[in-house]
Formats: structure tokens, C-alpha cells, sequence
């Protein structure tokens, strides 16, 4: 059975007839949409087969309403995924950046919540301060400042370098989105560390935890600013069409929540079902390995109302992907990990190989991810163990064979385990950042990165 389907509508993985003309084989599997830069055409990618061999090949730009018959061609889609999986080929490259706008609750010495409106600025307030001082100091001028980009890492930085703000009881912080990881790793740690210090100022004994739930005491409910206490996050989408319970009241509801929403930009856009595949592929792998690892962190309460399962934005820059809690910021090796396994996700999904290689069901992803079922996300994990294991030896091309094998092996521990198998003091955020300590960029130093925790010190 075939039918005719436009480009901008076939979803990543689909079996496709290719016209003579390409000089390939008559069949090929899509491996990639993306739009030009005027929105007007497509660059398809596919993977051809010849033989036994299968080749990652770009198709020559197509006007995005082209049309190609689809085939249903399950061998050929076997094929294609068992050579992935006997590592016949690499998962196919791309380019993209990465940000964040993580929250964290800070606590007073005794435990009790430190709301962060108490010592931080707004976020107009703090944007427009990190902004003047990188004008301040930039030959270029405010061309160049634009956006969400507050400059480089250095020993003099001033404490609103990245912007640190108050959402509510959160404190939230927006480090620099860049194409190297490493550069927002050095963000994360200032942010980090800057809204200690402003929290410090207030109460000497004040410390950043990484509990990522919290209740209110009724007095605050009853006596903060409604600016204070409101929900403020504007409209998600969801791939399920899955509200949750929706926003609850402000002033009854007893809960806060601290989410860990990761931006990944392209240069590019995406068809609507790649955005689609890349979502729902972020959910089966990410979201599924966060329930895991993050098991004696998240609580199911904050799912109730956002960070559900399919929960995603559409930036300017790219995909806001807001299913995950702040977990990640407990440790740098383990922030490092999350973001270069979603990268790869994305780079697995687009290619269609989420559709072909990972077996899992919707609901039963769908499930994990609302209830935090930790169990479920280890039986899940195991069950695709070996597209699991390729995605993360993909993730650091430019590291030895030994270096890429020992982060792999360590990384698939802590994600069927829990990352306290491999990080032994994650409620440490403090000394597991190394606010005590010189911080050299790039992650030079001892179990800054993943890599470093698992193959340089152990290695």
C-alpha cells in the first residue's frame, strides 16, 4: 500500500520512493526536514540503502509542498535499524545551540523556605542590570549584546552577569545559550552561585536545595503579594493535548515547583511532524532516563500541574522542552549529561531512528513521566538498552575510544540506577559546584563534566 503525501508531512522514519532522476536506490527512509531559511523550501536528508550498507544522504532542496509516495516497508526499516544498532553507521551530526531558565528554592538555615522575592531582584530589573554591564565592557556595542547572550566567563564577573531573579518562591537564572555546552556549564555554575550570595547577604545560613517541591506555609499564602504568589508561566503546548489539572488557585494551593526547562536552537526550522518526533522522542528517552535518575528528587505533585509529559514551547531559536525538573543542577557532571543526552536525542529523533529503533509505547511513556514511576523508567531503559547505549557513545565524538566507553558505561549505570549511584552528595549543591573553589572555564576542573567524573579521575 502507498499514497502520495506532501514533504512538509511526512514524519522522520517513513519509507518514501525516491524519482530516478537521484541516481539512488528506489527506496529510501527519512533521515531529516528542515526548512531553508526563507520557509519556502525543504532539505531532506534519507537513509539509502545499497546492499547491506546503509548511507546517510541529502536529497537535492524540494519546494516544501513536493510530493512523494510513501511505501510501507517494514524490512527495509529493519535494515536500517539494526545497522544503527550494530554501529554501522554514526547517528547523522547537527549543529545547535543550548540555554536554560532553571528555578531553585533557596532555605534558611533551619530549613524553612527563603522565598526568593525576599532578596533577589525582578527579572526587568535584573535583564536590564546584566545587560548594562556587558554594554559597559563590549568593544562591539549593543548589536552585539542582543538577545540572551550576557558574555564570557571570566575571574572578575560581576554578580549580575547572568540574570538571577525571583519567579515567585523560585529563584530563576538564565545563563548565556551558546553552541558549546561548556560555556553554559560556566553560566549555570554563576547563576548558581550568584543567587547564594544575594540570599546570603540576608541570612548567613541560607543554602540552595535541590528539593524541587515545596510547601508554602499558610501565612505566606495569606499575607504575600498576589505578584509573589500567582502562577506566572505563559501557554505550553502539549504533543498529547494533556492540560493536567491546569493552573490552580494561588492563594489555596500549597505547592511550588522548580522546573529545569532546557532550549535547544537550530539554524533551522523543523517540518511540524519532526517538531512533533523530536518531542515526543525527548519524552521517551530524556524524559524517561529524568524519572530515573532523578528518583529520590522528584516528586509526581509538580506533574499535576506542568512539566507533563509533551510539554514543549516554540521559541524563535528553536524547542523549549518543559517536561523535566531541576534535578540536573545538583551536580555539574550530571547537568553536563542531561544536556548532551537531550542534544543527541534530537539528533535521533529527526533522523526517524526514535520511530525505528526505540520500543516503547505511548501511554506507557506518557505514564512514567506523570506518576514518576521509577520502576517503569528502569524496565523501559533496559528494554532499550542498545539504542540507549549508541545515543550516549554518540555524545562525544572528539574524545578518545576509552574516554567515550567508560562515560557510557557509567552514564547507563546512573540512568538505570539513579544518579546517587554515581554522585554520592547531590543535596550538595554548594560543594559539588565548587563554589569554594577557582573555577576554570571549560570545565577544566575536577569533575566539572561528565567525561572527567568517569574516565579522566577513574581512568
Amino acid at each position: 500500500m502507498s499514497k502520495l503525501c506532501s514533504l512538509k508531512e511526512i514524519t522522520p522514519g517513513s519509507v518514501i520512493k525516491l524519482p530516478r532522476a537521484y541516481g539512488l536506490n528506489a527506496l529510501g527512509v527519512m533521515a531529516g526536514m528542515e526548512y531553508s531559511a526563507d520557509q519556502k523550501t525543504i532539505l531532506p536528508a534519507i537513509f539509502n540503502v545499497s546492499g547491506e550498507e546503509v548511507i546517510p544522504t541529502s536529497l537535492p532542496d524540494q519546494v516544501n509542498t513536493t510530493e512523494f509516495e510513501l511505501v510501507e516497508d517494514k524490512k527495509l526499516q529493519t535494515l536500517v535499524a539494526d545497522a544503527f544498532l550494530a554501529a554501522k553507521f554514526p547517528l547523522p551530526s547537527k549543529s545547535m545551540s543550548s540555554g536554560c531558565d532553571p528555578e531553585i528554592f533557596v532555605e534558611h538555615g533551619d530549613g524553612s523556605i527563603f522565598p526568593a522575592w525576599e532578596f533577589l531582584p525582578d527579572e526587568e530589573t535584573s535583564r536590564l542590570q546584566a545587560k548594562r554591564w556587558l554594554l559597559e565592557r563590549h568593544p562591539r556595542g549593543e548589536s552585539e549584546v542582543e538577545g540572551a547572550s550576557w558574555g564570557v566567563v571570566d575571574s572578575n564577573a560581576s554578580p549580575l552577569k547572568v540574570p538571577i531573579y525571583w519567579d515567585g518562591a523560585q529563584a530563576e537564572f538564565a545563563p548565556w545559550a551558546k553552541n558549546c555546552l561548556e560555556t553554559l556549564h560556566d553560566g549555570t555554575r554563576i547563576g548558581l552561585k550568584t543567587i547564594l550570595a544575594f540570599a546570603q547577604k540576608k541570612d548567613p545560613q541560607a543554602k540552595l536545595t535541590i528539593k524541587n517541591t515545596i510547601e508554602l506555609p499558610d501565612s505566606v499564602l495569606k499575607n504575600a503579594d498576589d505578584k509573589h504568589i500567582q502562577f506566572r508561566c505563559s501557554r505550553s503546548y502539549n504533543i498529547y493535548d494533556d492540560p493536567g489539572d491546569g493552573i490552580p488557585d494561588a492563594r489555596q494551593y500549597k505547592y511550588r515547583c522548580a522546573g529545569g526547562h532546557i532550549h535547544l536552537g537550530f539554524t533551522r526550522g523543523f517540518t511540524a511532524p519532526a517538531i512533533e518526533q523530536i518531542v515526543r522522542a525527548l519524552d521517551g528517552v530524556l524524559g524517561v532516563v529524568g524519572v530515573s535518575l532523578a528518583a529520590e528528587i522528584d516528586n509526581p505533585e509538580r506533574r499535576r500541574t506542568y512539566g507533563r509529559a509533551g510539554e514543549f514551547r516554540l521559541p524563535s531559536h528553536g524547542i523549549e522542552y518543559r517536561v523535566l525538573s531541576n534535578f540536573w543542577l545538583c551536580h555539574p557532571a550530571i547537568t553536563m549529561l542531561v544536556f548532551d543526552l537531550a542534544r543527541a536525542t534530537v539528533r535521533f529523533a529527526e533522523s526517524g531512528l526514535y520511530n525505528l529503533c526505540w520500543l516503547a509505547d505511548e501511554k506507557e511513556v506518557r505514564d512514567i513521566i506523570n506518576s514518576c514511576d521509577v520502576q517503569g523508567a528502569r524496565k523501559l531503559i533496559k528494554k532499550n538498552l542498545a539504542p540507549l547505549t549508541r545515543i550516549v557513545k554518540s555524545m562525544w565524538g572528539i574524545y578518545s575510544p576509552s574516554a567515550i566507553d567508560a562515560g557510557a558505561k557509567k552514564a547507563l549505570l546512573a540512568f538505570e540506577n539513579g544518579l546517587e549511584s554515581v554522585i554520592p552528595y547531590p543535596h550538595d549543591i554548594a560543594g559539588n559546584w565548587q563554589f569554594d573553589k577557582n573555577w576554570l572555564s571549560h570545565c577544566r576542573n575536577v569533575d566539572a563534566s561528565w567525561l572527567h567524573l568517569t574516565s579522566v579521575r577513574n581512568g
